[in-house]
Parts: C-alpha cells; sequence; structure tokens
C-alpha cells in the first residue's frame, strides 16, 4: 500500500510538472517552504556525513567514489561559470560604447538568436547577476582547488598527519555549520523572494505563473532580484558538498598516510 501511494504522488508530481499546474499548486509549495527548514533536513545531512565518514574508515573505496563525485560536480560547475567573467568584461565594454559614444536609449542583444531589448542601464545592473554567479557557483571550486586567500599561522610548519587533523576539524565544526546558517537564513529569504502575491513583503515585484517574483526598485532596471536569493541558498549547498569531500579526504588520508610525492595541496579534476 505504501509503494502504491509513493508511485500515486510520483506520477502526480511529474504530471503536474509538464502540464504546469505545479507551479500554481500553492499548498505543494508550502509544504516544500516548511520542510526546507526543518530540523529533519539538519539532522539528516548529520547522519548522512557520520555514515559516510564511518563508511570511508572501514573502506577508502568508499569515501574515494564520493569524492569523486563531489569533485567532478564542482569542478564542472566551476570551469563553466569561468566564463562569465568575460561576459562581464565584454557586457561593461559595450555598455560603456552605447552609453558614452552612441548614447542610445535601448541595447539589443540577441544570443543563440533569442533577442533582449532593454536599456544600458539594464544591461549594467545585469553585470552585478554574472558576478554573483561567479562568486556563488565558482567558491567550491576554488575552494577544491586551493585558492581562497587564508592566513598561515601554523599550518605550513606542521606535519603531514596534523594538516589532515585541522582540515578534518575545519570543514567539520567550522566550514559545515556556517554554511548550515547561511542555508537555513537563505532558505527564508529565497522564498520571501518568490513568495505569493498574499504573502510577499516587497513592494516591486511582478507576476510569474502565479507567483510574485522580487523586483527591482528602479523600473528601467534589472527585474529578476530573486535571482540573488536563489544564488546564495546554491552557494551554501555546495560548500556543504565540498565540506564533506574534505572530510572524507582528511579521513581517507589519515587512515592511509601521506600519498607519494608529498602533500598534494590542490586537487586536479
Amino acid at each position: 500500500m505504501e509503494d502504491a501511494g509513493l508511485l500515486a504522488g510520483l506520477s502526480w508530481f511529474i504530471s503536474a510538472l509538464l502540464d504546469g499546474t505545479l507551479w500554481s499548486n500553492k499548498g505543494f509549495w508550502s509544504g516544500v517552504m516548511r520542510a526546507g527548514v526543518s530540523w529533519t533536513v539538519l539532522y539528516g545531512y548529520i547522519a548522512i556525513v557520520v555514515a559516510l565518514l564511518a563508511a570511508t574508515l572501514v573502506s577508502s573505496r568508499i569515501g574515494e567514489r564520493t569524492r569523486g563525485v563531489i569533485d567532478s560536480f564542482s569542478s564542472k560547475i566551476g570551469r563553466f561559470v569561468c566564463w562569465f567573467a568575460l561576459v562581464m568584461v565584454v557586457q561593461q565594454i559595450l555598455v560603456v560604447m552605447m552609453q558614452a559614444i552612441f548614447k542610445t536609449p535601448i541595447m539589443s542583444v540577441a544570443p543563440f538568436g533569442v533577442g533582449i531589448n532593454a536599456t544600458p542601464q539594464w544591461f549594467g545592473e545585469e553585470l552585478r547577476l554574472y558576478n554573483a554567479l561567479l562568486i556563488a557557483l565558482g567558491s567550491a571550486f576554488t575552494f577544491l582547488q586551493g585558492g581562497h586567500v587564508r592566513v598561515d599561522l601554523i599550518y605550513g610548519g606542521v606535519s603531514f598527519r596534523a594538516k589532515r587533523i585541522i582540515d578534518l576539524v575545519g570543514s567539520l565544526f567550522l566550514m559545515t555549520p556556517l554554511m548550515m546558517t547561511i542555508y537555513f537564513f537563505s532558505w527564508g529569504f529565497m522564498w520571501r523572494s518568490i513568495a505569493s502575491s498574499s504573502a510577499n513583503p516587497y513592494r516591486d515585484s511582478y507576476k510569474w505563473r502565479g507567483w510574485q517574483l522580487e523586483a527591482s526598485t528602479n523600473p528601467s532596471g534589472f527585474n529578476e532580484v530573486y535571482l540573488y536569493k536563489i544564488l546564495i541558498l546554491i552557494f551554501a549547498v555546495l560548500m556543504l558538498l565540498q565540506a564533506l569531500s574534505m572530510a572524507l579526504r582528511c579521513i581517507q588520508e589519515l587512515k592511509e598516510g601521506e600519498p607519494e610525492g608529498g602533500d598534494p595541496q590542490i586537487i586536479q579534476h
């Protein structure tokens, strides 16, 4: 009976997603909103982390495969969003040229055959989104590559084993709690930004499929302000995954000892 109920629920979800009624089903999304910040999410994540750490102690292959999936995922996302840096430079040059030289009130851009007609001010504000994409989606990849700025007081002078213990403690008891805090706060920010009209606290908004989305206070500015709130949530999730990957790596290397060739500071994927 439980299997039949699960299949029926899955069938409804797929049908509602395909025909568009899922977007207007406020009861479903209200349940998702409450579930995302429930204690179940926190306890579930802790249980998964503990189970994977224990499994890695028993079999290094489990931890290695899990790390491989997480690191590969972070690398693919990071290498993709790097291109937004180039897009930012090109778009900024075009905005300056259109405003200062041609003094045009409207810019028309049609990448991949999709036309965008907006003011230079709109394109200028959109640059902030590219910057947010670089930070939110690229931070996990940067952490994987050891590219974040850090002040080294004792780390460089200690043994390999001590370094792995410092990394393990930092990833589990510093990075993970911080990212979980950001996750829980950003979940509320995101839902308030895309809430229905009856619950939306923002004066400037516009409708999309029954949702009242937070918009820019500038009439000619970049409207999709809610995307920034979504990116904060994605940032926290990606960094949580990378913290788990770091912890699994530390457990494996503490178990197996220093690899041949010395202590690897940068992981290539």
